[in-house]
């Protein structure tokens, strides 16, 4: 599932654990893909299916943040996405 932050325009992508049950708390995790703001993306094949295990396997909801490459803006825009994102 993906959503976008439209303050930001920011895209995130969701990845829901088995629900069970209505009221069910689960952890949250918080991925940061590498490639040092410069290669990749949250919809690369390798992270999608990388995530969907994770969440499946573990039990916790995802959230993949698509920041901003820094080829085309410069740093601290990667960073600026992902702090407007966890607010």
């Amino acid at each position: 599932m993906s959503l976008l932050y439209r303050e930001d325009n920011v895209i995130v992508r969701l990845y829901l654990p088995k629900i069970t049950q209505n009221d069910e708390k689960f952890p949250l995790l918080v991925y940061f893909r590498g490639g040092g703001f410069a290669i990749e993306s949250a919809f690369s094949t390798y992270y999608d299916s990388y995530l969907h295990s994770l969440a499946a396997e573990t039990n916790v909801l995802a959230v993949f943040i698509e920041y901003r490459l820094a080829q085309e803006h410069k740093i601290p825009a990667c960073y600026d996405d992902s702090w407007a994102v966890m607010k």
